[in-house]
C-alpha cells in the first residue's frame, strides 16, 4: 500500500470514528452537511479518491476537531534544528546505509580539515 493509500485509510478510519461515536447514521451526516452518500461512503473506506479539504473541513467544524486531527498519525515527528538542518537530515535519511556512511566520512573529515586550517 502507497503512503497515500494509508493516508487515505487514515483520514476515513477516523472520520468514520467520529460518526459512529456520534451516533449518527452515513444517511444523518451526508443530509446534515449535503454530500452526496456514495462520496461520503468511499471516504470512510479510504478507497477511490482522497476527501477535498472543502469536505474536511465540513467535518472538522461539524465534529469540532481541527482540521489536523485528520493527520496526526500521518506526520513525521517534529525534528529540531534550523531548517537548514532539518534539509540536512531529511536527505541524509533517504540515504542507504553505505552512502550515510560515507556522507559521516566526508562531515567528519571536512571537520577535522576546518579545525586545522582555523587553529
Amino acid at each position: 500500500m502507497s503512503e497515500f493509500d494509508n493516508l487515505k485509510a487514515s483520514i476515513g478510519k477516523k472520520i468514520k470514528e467520529l460518526r459512529f461515536n456520534s451516533g449518527l447514521t452515513i444517511e444523518d451526516l451526508t443530509n446534515e452537511l449535503d454530500i452526496s452518500f456514495s462520496n461520503y461512503f468511499y471516504l470512510e473506506k479510504g478507497s477511490k479518491h482522497a476527501p477535498s479539504l472543502d469536505t474536511l473541513y465540513k467535518l472538522a467544524e461539524f465534529y469540532h476537531v481541527p482540521i489536523g486531527y485528520f493527520f496526526q498519525d500521518q506526520l513525521p515527528p517534529a525534528v529540531p534544528g534550523t531548517p537548514e538542518q532539518q534539509k540536512l537530515l531529511l536527505e541524509f535519511s533517504k540515504l542507504n546505509k553505505h552512502n550515510k556512511n560515507f556522507c559521516l566520512y566526508l562531515l567528519t573529515t571536512l571537520n577535522k580539515s576546518a579545525k586545522r586550517v582555523w587553529l
